[in-house]
């Protein structure tokens, strides 16, 4: 295998991780929503969302396309989802849009912020707040796979998964969870770490393995950054 073939395996070895990773700080910031929505079907289906959308942005990558490219596919790959799990019934074959799809959108959304409004947590999963999560999960994955791999700025993408996170604990305030917070901040560490050694070529994960100064220097400053997050959020509580 020559050199470049070993370097292209490397990279979609660290872009298959690095959609693992996200897909794994994803979770960690939807778990805490099982604190204002009861456990349901709407926690598969928005893992299964997310990890179709980050499939998308992967496979679309590996051929090369642009990055408008790639968001348009996962954004089509997220209408399809959404229409053929809550809007088939009004859809074309399932899972092309019409009218009628378009019109039931800001009737489930409506039903949904009505029942968040005058329901106390958790609340029922019904199909309206299935929706909202589900489509939520889903953008917020489109927009952190866009910060993270397209943008390569995985500090950004993770203070935006630890603001997401932090939602439920606002809404529904209790004691905190301190397994969720050291779930997420394993989940982040790993999401930047993931990062870093995906823009590595072979030759330069070589001398890290020797000297190891620009994965521990990472590491650092990454605990540095998810610790002083978690702190000001436990004193807030």
């Amino acid at each position: 295998m020559s050199s470049a073939d070993s370097e292209r395996g490397a990279r979609r070895s660290g872009q298959r991780l690095l959609a693992f990773a996200i897909l794994a700080a994803l979770l960690a910031a939807l778990l805490p929503v099982a604190r204002v929505v009861q456990s349901g079907a709407w926690l598969i289906g928005a893992l299964a969302l997310a990890a179709l959308v980050l499939a998308a942005g992967y496979n679309a990558r590996r051929l090369r396309l642009p990055a408008v490219a790639v968001t348009l596919i996962e954004l089509a790959v997220w209408v399809v989802f959404m229409t053929l799990v809550f809007l088939r019934d009004t859809a074309l074959l399932w899972v092309i849009p019409t009218l009628d799809t378009f019109r039931a959108v800001p009737i489930l959304i409506g039903n949904a912020t009505e029942e968040i409004t005058l329901g106390a947590a958790p609340l029922e999963p019904t199909l309206s707040l299935a929706f909202v999560v589900v489509g939520a999960m889903g953008l917020l994955t489109i927009i952190v796979d866009h910060v993270v791999v397209t943008a390569r700025m995985p500090l950004l993408g993770s203070v935006g998964i630890i603001a997401v996170s932090l939602i439920p604990a606002i809404a529904v305030p209790g004691d905190v969870d301190v397994m969720g917070f050291v779930f997420l901040a394993i989940t982040i560490l790993f999401l930047i770490r993931s990062e870093t050694r995906s823009r590595e070529k072979p030759l330069e994960r070589e001398a890290e393995r020797t000297a190891g100064v620009p994965a521990t220097a990472v590491g650092i400053g990454a605990i540095a950054i998810v610790v002083a997050v978690i702190f000001v959020t436990v004193t807030a509580f």
